[in-house]
């Protein structure tokens, strides 16, 4: 082993291989070091180590027992409810950019399936509901793994627009990374975790979506849910939404400049070089805190626009932005600063600020979902802990480093913040 990956038990490997070169006709030797460096190769899988495992799965024999094992494909089987037609792709890492592909679909046919035999690796099946709905499901397949999915599929016109329906499933949850990173996101060790189905929105809610909730309100009522920042730490820039005679305005603050624009005129970041003019009802709302997200929520639901509206939980969130297979960003291993809205994207303070949402198609997770490793972070309910509020996801006043999607940082419900705005998550309608 080169030494480029972290290995404490590769020294004792790479001497017991040159004793070995002492005597080539020892084959209870080779076969003994063989096991030893599949059981590291496997330790070094389960704990997300994936560049490890793949330098000693190298030193494996091919052919040999231990190789086979290695390599040993798992099987599919599938049956829904209702029947549907089903398409496979294969996720492909690209060695230069980090990013996740799917290669060539196959058409697999009508549910029920299977088994169908798979090598291992992460997955995309798309269940084509009707002309209109089609249903990802991203997945992994383990090495010599046996795993049937019965999944309920909803009817296709109770899936509000702009919603994703997720079904029930597994997926990799927390990070692969040592205890003093972990610690850093506040995240446990990765594992497995289940969901069950689920309905999320492609983006966060927006401004305009917000506003139709204000302006739903008494007149007197409106004061408490008003975006603004209470609570601003590191982040470079404010938000205030103000309204004067019906007439609608937003001002942001970013760095020494400051931006405004009322409802019907596009706000202009002037310190920009690309993306200088928005559509502000289309940014993100932000600035708000727990109670006003959940009368929001209550507000959906109550009037039908989003039954069985809520605040989506830690895993709900994790799992619609990763998918499966434990990457490190929604679209691959590394995050430029050109595929979301992050704090490096246009290249000086005084250009921060939100942008209107789906505008960074490249950070597109698996689900399809947008802005989950950048423009503003995301309240959910905690998985981890009854009653805990969290903050997910990266925005556009911090670095790559804090858009990962393991990031959680756990705060009092009532802060609020020009970074932290709300996706919404609903239950499924029977």
């Amino acid at each position: 082993l080169d030494g480029t990956v972290s290995c404490p038990h590769c020294n004792a490997i790479q001497a017991f291989d040159a004793v070995l070169g002492l005597d080539q006709e020892n084959a209870s030797g080779r076969e003994r070091l063989a096991d030893v460096i599949l059981e590291r190769a496997l330790a070094a899988e389960h704990d997300g180590k994936r560049e490890l495992a793949a330098e000693l799965v190298e030193r494996l024999p091919v052919g040999s027992v231990q190789h086979t094992r290695w390599h040993a494909p798992g099987a599919l089987s599938l049956r829904t409810t209702p029947s549907v037609s089903v398409s496979l792709a294969q996720y492909v890492q690209d060695s230069t950019t980090f990013r996740y592909t799917l290669d060539e679909p196959r058409v697999l046919g009508d549910t029920p399936l299977g088994p169908v035999e798979l090598a291992q690796g992460s997955y995309q099946l798309s269940l084509r509901l009707s002309d209109a709905l089609t249903i990802a499901y991203p997945l992994m397949i383990g090495r010599g793994e046996a795993l049937a999915l019965d999944l309920a599929l909803p009817r296709p016109e109770s899936v509000p627009e702009g919603f994703v329906y997720i079904p029930e499933g597994r997926f990799l949850f927390g990070s692969p990374d040592d205890e003093l990173v972990r610690r850093f996101f506040s995240t446990p060790p990765q594992h497995v975790v289940e969901t069950g189905p689920y309905l999320i929105a492609r983006h966060g809610t927006t401004y305009a979506e917000w506003l139709a909730f204000l302006r739903a309100l008494p007149v007197g009522e409106r004061a408490p849910y008003f975006p603004g920042d209470n609570t601003l730490a590191v982040a470079e820039a404010g938000i205030r939404l103000s309204v004067e005679e019906d007439i609608w305005r937003l001002t942001i603050t970013a760095g020494e400049k400051t931006y405004t624009a009322i409802a019907g005129q596009p706000l202009i970041y002037t310190e920009r070089s690309v993306n200088a003019q928005q559509d502000w009802l289309q940014m993100p709302v932000s600035g708000i805190d727990v109670p006003s997200a959940e009368r929001y929520l209550a507000w959906l639901d109550g009037t039908g626009r989003v039954p069985g509206a809520r605040l989506c939980t830690d895993w709900e969130w994790e799992r619609s932005t990763r998918g499966a297979d434990g990457r490190r960003y929604p679209h691959g291993e590394r995050l430029q600063a050109a595929d979301a809205n992050i704090h490096d994207t246009y290249g000086k303070p005084s250009a921060v600020g939100p942008d209107e949402v789906g505008l960074h198609p490249a950070s597109r997770s698996p689900f399809g979902l947008d802005d989950t490793a950048g423009n503003v972070f995301e309240w959910v309910s905690s998985s981890l802990a009854t009653g805990d509020h969290v903050i997910r996801g990266g925005s556009f006043a911090y670095d790559d480093v804090m858009a990962v999607p393991v990031n959680r940082t756990v705060s009092p419900p009532e802060t609020r913040d020009s970074t932290v705005g709300l996706r919404v998550c609903a239950t499924p309608q029977k």
